[in-house]
């Protein structure tokens, strides 16, 4: 299993391959179940459905090794270069595979203190716009939600989906 080399100790992206393949938070962190949702992976980087789809097949590109941000010294211009590298093989392929029309990329590095992008499908059918990608994760407090909310039936639809998209 691959291990960050640089890692930060509450960071909840900073664990090893399989944790980031195989575990999912349901609602924040305090339901984790075992879920098989990653889409990508190289020697940098990986990416995996987010647990809470704000489209469907909305995903998370994370680095190996802990940056908290695109500013940060750390950050190795190799290690940057492999994450968008993968963010586009996926974007191409969730075009492919889920028919849609456009794809959203933004790193988002307040809520986890850890370089990632987040690929968001859009489709024909969305209103436009991000903020309004912005207005579903609040929404989602008031019962708008992109799949199952049971654990058990959310696991399989992230599963079918990532199964979907994945790229061997």
């Amino acid at each position: 299993m691959k291990k960050p080399t640089r890692n930060a100790k509450d960071c909840k992206f900073c664990c090893d391959e399989r944790d980031l393949m195989l575990k999912a938070p349901l609602d924040g962190d305090s339901h984790l179940f075992d879920c098989d949702r990653w889409l990508y992976k190289n020697d940098h980087c990986i990416v995996t459905l987010a647990p809470t789809q704000l489209s469907m097949g909305h995903a998370i590109a994370v680095l190996w090794n802990h940056s908290e941000d695109i500013t940060d010294a750390n950050l190795l211009r190799e290690e940057h270069h492999s994450l968008i590298d993968a963010v586009q093989k996926v974007a191409r392929r969730m075009k492919q595979k889920l028919s849609c029309e456009r794809v959203y990329v933004a790193t988002l590095c307040d809520g986890v203190k850890h370089l990632a992008y987040h690929i968001i499908p859009r489709y024909k059918t969305d209103i436009t716009g991000f903020a309004f990608i912005g207005q579903r994760e609040f929404d989602r407090q008031n019962g708008y939600w992109i799949g199952p909310m049971r654990m058990e039936d959310r696991k399989v639809y992230l599963e079918r989906l990532a199964k979907r998209i994945r790229i061997q």
